[in-house]
């Protein structure tokens, strides 16, 4: 009866070790859920692989925040859905959603923390209009919130073009480099036909645009310190086709 005790006692504690010592998948490869069309986008190949998922998750996270309407929205059971309150901070309506993957702002301040360094997310999550300034994305009584608005980005963007990249600096501590988007008129031109123009657009593009981005090695890990898109930051059409 001793010796069954003892083999007992042993096989409770392997288990226990077993169980406390099995290897957890790191947060940065569940949060954000990315997508096989996040995954299929071009990285900069002068990342590790690590600092590739940074960028994969910060490029995905940071295009559903500020390109298209607002709210932050990962499939059709994580997304948003129907469900909505609304609070008013100083004067500002915002908006919450009471069924979305990151509706506590607990779950989406770790997402963003875990990818961008505070003041880079502060200057990129404040707005200014009739003399206010005030964020796009709040705390309301616990809750994510946020202003109804409409972002901007896709309009001139060549999507038959992958984005490049190019290098400017890298240090143990500090990687700065250029994310490269084509351009392109996407209306039709003249007589052209609707064949015609996709056609043109699988051929050419107009222009390129840069913008910068920069890892910075933090306490907490590698951080975007500067963080641009190509899609979401286009800006206006640049080309020589008159919009009128």
């Amino acid at each position: 009866m001793k010796k069954l005790l003892i083999l007992a006692c042993i096989l409770i504690i392997s288990l226990i070790s077993l169980f406390s010592c099995e290897e957890k998948i790191p947060y940065e490869e569940i949060e954000p859920p990315l997508t096989e069309k996040d995954l299929e986008k071009p990285v900069p190949d002068f990342l590790n692989e690590d600092q590739q998922l940074l960028f994969r998750r910060a490029k995905s996270v940071y295009s559903r925040l500020f390109s298209g309407s607002s709210g932050i929205e990962y499939g059709d059971i994580d997304g948003f859905g129907n469900e909505y309150e609304n609070f008013k901070i100083n004067g500002i309506t915002y908006i919450s959603n009471t069924t979305g993957r990151y509706r506590n702002y607990k779950d989406f301040e770790k997402l963003i923390k875990s990818m961008f360094v505070d003041e880079f997310w502060e200057a990129r999550n404040t707005r200014s209009s009739n003399d206010k300034t005030y964020p796009m994305y709040t705390n309301c009584d616990g809750k994510l919130c946020y202003i109804d608005f409409m972002g901007s980005g896709g309009f001139s963007y060549n999507m038959n073009f992958y984005d490049e990249f190019e290098l400017i600096s890298k240090t143990d501590s500090e990687i700065s480099f250029y994310a490269i988007g084509h351009y392109s008129w996407r209306h039709r031109i003249g007589e052209e036909t609707i064949e015609q123009r996709d056609q043109r657009l699988k051929d050419e593009y107009e222009y390129t645009k840069k913008f910068l981005n920069t890892l910075v090695l933090t306490e907490e890990g590698w951080r975007f310190s500067e963080f641009a898109d190509p899609v979401t930051d286009e800006g206006n059409y640049e080309g020589i086709y008159s919009p009128n």
